[in-house]
C-alpha cells in the first residue's frame, strides 16, 4: 500500500493482479484496474511529485517481472510504461529522495535502476542491474540517493553504491 502526497487517496495491489485506488478518508473504493494478467500485483510506490505527473504517477511490480507505470485520473488508471525487468517476482520499489532514480529489486536480490525524468513522464529508462544475490527484506535509500541500504533477511545489512546512468556500462 502506498499513501497520496497530496490527497486521502491509498493505493493497494493484490494477488488477483489488481491495482486498487481508495479514499481513505470516507473509507470507499475510487476504482481499480487489472492490467489482462495472471501475475499478481507485488509491489508499489508512489513516484515523486513534479508539476508533470501533478503526485498521481506511481510504479507497480508484478510476479511475472513486468514493471507498469500508472497515472491516476479522476475515474481510472491510464497505463503510462511498461518494462520487463526482472525474471522474477518483484518485491520492492523504492524511489531515490531527489526522485531522479528508482530501484526495483526482485526476489532474488537482483536491483534494476530506472532513471526517472520529471519534467517527461515518459521519459523512464532502465539502465543498471546489480545481481545481489541477498534475500532482501527491507530497502531505503540515503538522504543524497547515492546509495540504497539493503535490510537482509538473514539480519544482516548491505550497502550499494548507485551509479548514474552516465556511469554505468551496458556495453
Amino acid at each position: 500500500m502506498v499513501l497520496s502526497p497530496i490527497s486521502n487517496t491509498a493505493v493497494t495491489v493484490g494477488a488477483d493482479g489488481y491495482v486498487r485506488v481508495w479514499d481513505y478518508g470516507n473509507k470507499v473504493q475510487f476504482y481499480s484496474q487489472n492490467f489482462a494478467t495472471r501475475s499478481e500485483a507485488t509491489a508499489i510506490e508512489w513516484i515523486p511529485y513534479s508539476k508533470k505527473n501533478g503526485g498521481r504517477m506511481l510504479a507497480v511490480g508484478f510476479s511475472d517481472g513486468l514493471l507498469r507505470f500508472v497515472i491516476l485520473n479522476q475515474s481510472s488508471i491510464e497505463l503510462v510504461k511498461v518494462f520487463k525487468i526482472h525474471r522474477r517476482k518483484i518485491t520492492h520499489i523504492k524511489s531515490s529522495p531527489d526522485g531522479v532514480t528508482l530501484a526495483v529489486i526482485d526476489e532474488s536480490g537482483d536491483i534494476f535502476l530506472c532513471s526517472l525524468n520529471s519534467s517527461k513522464i515518459q521519459d523512464i529508462a532502465p539502465y543498471c542491474l546489480y545481481e545481489t544475490g541477498f534475500k532482501v527484506n527491507d530497502v531505503c535509500w540515503d538522504r543524497d540517493s547515492t546509495k540504497i541500504l539493503l535490510g537482509c533477511k538473514d539480519g544482516n545489512l548491505a550497502e550499494i553504491k548507485v551509479l548514474r546512468p552516465q556511469q554505468c556500462d551496458n556495453s
